[in-house]
């Protein structure tokens, strides 16, 4: 029977990828708490920004999929950049070198679309989340640990029980508290949990996958406004028939830093927000259906009322 390795298995992506993954063998799950219940046959505990893998562990793996990392900061201003290395680059190399031992053949890890940069067509990161997933992308290819390294790219994720800021923006919408915004032409790429996951196994089994680096979306660029319409639909509410202008969201952002560096605190709207919600981040993704037969990816318009349940 087939053994395998998920790290952050008690992840939004991570739960699900051990439950597709207990079909076709034995999971083992590397979990950051005393988590221990789940969709896996067995799981140990490791604080991987400062704590070795236990000897053996992995033993018997022959797929180890890393998914588990320090997650986007909602404010780059209020980045720790020591805390990102000591999870994404240094958990990273005590993961590879507990594949090493074991000898497990293939290692795929879930990367981000931020390790390319910025906005339309970056190529070089720019945020201490961006860089230190280049950094560990260069591990899990060049260092040499494992002879199957894959990188997957990841766009941000949507799907039913996520968190974050695109489930902050879709509470918003309901509770009607989201100013609509106006037409801006900006493009972001989004792919669903249950694709990210088919994507993953995929790459565990697929020859043509080793060595390479993917992006993963679904390949529709969303503008925030396009984003606000589905979500207004998918509540019922119906189109917006006006939308607060562009200049209205600039001053409220303005505002908001002005606030944070008086009360010394994070507030829910400034220039950070701003740029999140109006600047592109769109990443065209890799023909997935010629390198790993993967088609048919679900939409956000599809998705959004199962994401809705149980809100």
């Amino acid at each position: 029977m087939s053994r395998f390795v998920v790290t952050g298995a008690a992840g939004f992506i991570g739960m699900r990828l051990c439950a597709a993954l207990r079909a076709r063998g034995s999971v083992l799950a590397v979990v950051h708490s005393a988590q221990r219940d789940g969709p896996w046959d067995d799981a140990v505990v490791v604080d991987l920004s400062g704590e070795d893998v236990p000897a053996g562990a992995f033993d018997g793996a022959g797929v180890v999929f890393h998914f588990a990392g320090r997650a986007h900061a909602v404010s780059e201003r209020h980045a720790d950049a020591a805390a990102y290395r000591r999870v994404n680059v240094d958990g990273t190399r005590r993961v590879l070198e507990a594949a090493a031992r074991a000898r497990a053949r293939r290692f795929v890890f879930a990367s981000s679309v931020k390790a390319m940069g910025e906005g339309d067509g970056g190529t070089e990161p720019e945020t201490p989340y961006g860089c230190t997933k280049r950094e560990a992308e260069d591990l899990v290819l060049h260092a040499g640990h494992v002879p199957e390294p894959v990188v997957l790219r990841i766009a941000l994720v949507y799907g039913p029980g996520v968190k974050g800021n695109l489930a902050a923006m879709l509470d918003a919408v309901r509770a009607r508290r989201f100013p609509p915004p106006p037409p801006v032409a900006n493009r972001r790429s989004l792919v669903h949990v249950d694709d990210v996951v088919r994507v993953a196994l995929a790459a565990a089994e697929r020859p043509a996958a080793v060595g390479r680096v993917l992006v993963v979306s679904d390949g529709v660029p969303y503008s925030t406004h396009a984003i606000y319409g589905a979500m207004r639909r998918a509540l019922g509410q119906g189109e917006p028939t006006r939308a607060l202008p562009a200049g209205a969201w600039r001053v409220l952002a303005r505002l908001g830093d002005a606030g944070e560096t008086l009360l010394g605190v994070k507030l829910p709207f400034d220039s950070d927000a701003h740029r999140k919600l109006f600047a592109s981040a769109w990443y065209p993704p890799d023909d997935l259906g010629a390198i790993l037969g993967i088609t048919g990816f679900r939409n956000l318009d599809d998705a959004l009322r199962e994401m809705l349940d149980g809100r």
